[in-house]
């Protein structure tokens, strides 16, 4: 082998050895490099706080934590460590799916030094690849088509040396929910509703701050053509620019088969609280004369009640 060729297949070598560095994943298993270092992840979802279910509850530790496979909540898991010297050029990560036997324990195999710890998981339909929640870098997590699901995160700084590791990794939630229930039932002629935030929310996480990065228009239309003849309740999950916010403006239409627009209503001074929820209910295809204000539980603490509108 000339020396050209020798030097080329260290090159290649060494490029398989530290794929981890630039792509999404890293194999669990230990490479055969000798200043990589073994850090153990074991995920919790805190749920005490942010999710008062007492079927949840009841196997919470004292610390209000429940084992990520144990919480149903989510479908697929990243956990990341980024170095604090060098956060824009190199990265390890490793995914999990919720159908994995050890979704919530991972590994990571990292030099020493100092890291920044970003950890997601997501309630993503069908997580494929292209199509799943990224850590971009320590500023920034994206969803897929920028379609913000339900969503629990960690942001740390740890730092690592020649031992190995075990992190036990909390998970708190980095969204709120609005929550609309229809009390009328779906005319036949109604094919979607139409969510819109115009103030006060965005869809890109920044795990640094626990709130999004910036303010944006978010859209969503939800196809009720399987629901006619019944009541509804939609689920919207947004990102806020602040741990809480009481001026976000929502849109809602209902759009019939034709995509006319047969009601459309304002709600302003939306109040919506990291980690909670807020509810909104009433008519949403005909019209009524009266409105109150009442308060009820959810699987999402409630922010301010349950809101009833005509």
């Amino acid at each position: 082998m000339t020396n050209r060729a020798f030097t080329s297949f260290l090159l290649v070598l060494a490029s398989l050895l530290f794929v981890g560095c630039s792509s999404d994943s890293v194999m669990p298993d230990a490479p055969q490099v000798s200043n990589l270092h073994e850090v153990d992840f074991s995920v919790f979802e805190k749920t005490l706080d942010d999710l008062p279910s007492r079927a949840m509850s009841s196997r919470a530790d004292e610390t209000g934590s429940v084992p990520l496979a144990q919480t149903a909540l989510f479908t697929e898991l990243e956990v990341c460590l980024i170095p604090v010297n060098d956060v824009s050029n190199v990265r390890y990560s490793v995914r999990q799916l919720s159908t994995d036997d050890d979704f919530g324990e991972t590994k990571l195999y990292v030099p020493e030094g100092e890291y920044y710890l970003v950890a997601v998981a997501a309630k993503t339909k069908n997580p494929v690849e292209g199509h799943q929640v990224t850590i971009k870098s320590n500023t920034e997590i994206d969803f897929p088509d920028n379609f913000v699901s339900d969503m629990a995160y960690n942001y740390q700084k740890v730092t690592i040396g020649k031992e190995k590791k075990a992190l036990d990794v909390l998970l708190k939630r980095g969204v709120s929910a609005f929550f609309l229930t229809s009390t009328d039932r779906i005319p036949t002629n109604i094919k979607s509703i139409e969510i819109s935030f115009t103030k006060g929310v965005g869809y890109v996480f920044n795990p640094s701050t626990g709130h999004c990065a910036k303010e944006e228009k978010t859209t969503r239309e939800y196809n009720l053509t399987a629901n006619v003849n019944k009541t509804i309740s939609i689920t919207m999950y947004v990102l806020l620019p602040q741990q809480e916010t009481k001026t976000a403006e929502v849109s809602v239409k209902a759009i019939d088969q034709d995509e006319n627009t047969i009601k459309s209503m304002q709600f302003s001074n939306v109040h919506m609280v990291m980690g909670k929820r807020t509810a909104y209910t009433g008519p949403l295809f005909t019209s009524t004369t009266s409105a109150s204000f009442t308060f009820s539980e959810g699987s999402l603490e409630n922010a301010d009640g349950v809101h009833e509108f005509e």
